[in-house]
């Protein structure tokens, strides 16, 4: 009976300790601190704070195309074409000059060749025997033209009939006769021209009939050197024809003489 009596004042002795035990890790209100966990969670790597780390997996990719470089963007290749003057008379020659930025190859077209045509160079030739102002010389270089209008004038030979300078289709002269001539533009107008100075002009008297030196006699040329003068023979047989060509390039004009009867 002793001992029973031991045994059990034992248990009730070991269930007080165990009572106490919980009840101090209850907080007033019936509260209860959780476990407490030494060991250590993984680093969150998808929700790291930008500010303190650098996230490679959200970095924005490189604009190559409107990044502002301090770079310099190539020069635009130009091409400008100079001309002496804007116009030029059939048979003169004329060289164009083409100013590249950088140097290239310049080719050259004209886009009326009756008119004029140009060479490889950029030296024009106006070869058409009339009036023409629509003539476009392009110089191109690099893929990029540009162009100059050109006026192509005419000229023809003309004789002074004592009052003004006439173009018929034949002049009369009689023995000893002086015949006095020029070249004319499309008006008729003798050309005082710094740019066409009619002394290049080469002048050619000819005759089927009889031997042209024999009938004409040049006269030396005045202070106005465009004009061209020649005696007729006081020998020279009536119905006789004598041509006066002036030449200048490849183009040519011509009249027609005739010895009275």
């Amino acid at each position: 009976m002793g001992n029973q009596a031991g045994h059990l004042a034992l248990l009730m002795l070991t269930a007080i300790m165990l009572l106490g035990t919980v009840s101090c890790g209850d907080e007033p209100g019936g509260k209860r601190h959780g476990r407490i966990d030494n060991t250590t969670s993984p680093a969150d790597t998808t929700h790291r704070n930008d500010t303190t780390a650098s996230d490679t997996t959200r970095q924005q990719p490189v604009d190559t195309i409107h990044t502002d470089t301090t770079s310099t963007h190539p020069a635009t290749f130009t091409i400008t074409v100079t001309a002496p003057r804007p116009y030029g008379y059939m048979g003169q020659t004329m060289q164009l000059s083409a100013a590249t930025s950088t140097a290239a190859t310049v080719a050259w077209r004209s886009t009326r060749t009756a008119a004029a045509w140009v060479d490889a160079n950029g030296r024009v030739t106006f070869n058409n025997a009339i009036n023409d102002d629509s003539t476009l010389i392009i110089a191109t270089a690099a893929g990029v033209s540009d162009t100059v209008r050109l006026a192509c004038r005419c000229w023809a030979v003309a004789a002074w009939d004592g009052r003004t300078w006439t173009r018929p289709a034949y002049v009369t002269l009689h023995p000893s006769d002086t015949i006095v001539l020029t070249i004319v533009d499309s008006h008729g107008e003798a050309i005082d021209d710094a740019d066409l100075n009619a002394a290049a002009c080469q002048w050619t008297p000819s005759c089927y009939s009889a031997d042209v030196t024999s009938l004409l006699s040049p006269v030396a040329a005045t202070s106005q050197t465009r004009e061209r003068r020649w005696v007729l023979s006081a020998d020279a047989v009536p119905g006789t024809l004598i041509t006066f060509m002036a030449r200048l390039g490849d183009a040519a004009s011509a009249i027609t003489c005739t010895v009275a009867r």
